[in-house]
């Protein structure tokens, strides 16, 4: 007979899937059945003048909703879940891009960023590299979005 540790083991069937090496991981200390180290998670906030329509420039609420991404408006109003957020930090697997539960394998998909944040998700995407200088993103947000 099982005991209660083998039906609710935290980690995968197959420990192959896990590539990293012992330690580098938060979850080991879960298998290991050891303490769990400070997890440090920090909150980037907005001033409260930028959390309404009053506070943000009136062409970047225009072009928000002219492109489709109004939704985007929302974002800074979300009630930020800090214990669903370290839990998922637990869970999460660098190397395969996504959370190791109990029942297997979860990814985080295109579609779900769409339905949570109210994102439209079609045309071409826009893609490039991404080192570059503060006035090279300066210049590209003027170009692209039409304000600096």
């Amino acid at each position: 007979m099982a005991t209660q540790r083998e039906h609710s083991h935290p980690g995968p069937r197959k420990r192959s899937v896990l590539v990293m090496r012992p330690g580098e991981h938060r979850a080991d200390n879960v298998w290991k059945t050891e303490a769990l180290r400070d997890l440090k998670l920090r909150c980037i906030t907005f001033p409260k003048s930028a959390k309404d329509d009053g506070g943000r420039d009136p062409r970047v609420v225009q072009l928000l909703r002219a492109s489709g991404f109004q939704g985007a408006e929302r974002v800074v109003k979300i009630k930020i879940d800090w214990g669903l957020i370290t839990a998922l930090v637990e869970r999460w697997r660098p190397e395969t891009h996504a959370f190791h539960l109990p029942f297997g394998e979860v990814g985080i998909t295109l579609q779900d960023v769409q339905v949570l944040m109210g994102l439209p998700i079609d045309g071409l995407p826009l893609t490039g590299p991404t080192a570059h200088s503060k006035t090279e993103w300066v210049q590209m947000c003027d170009d692209y979005l039409g304000f600096r």
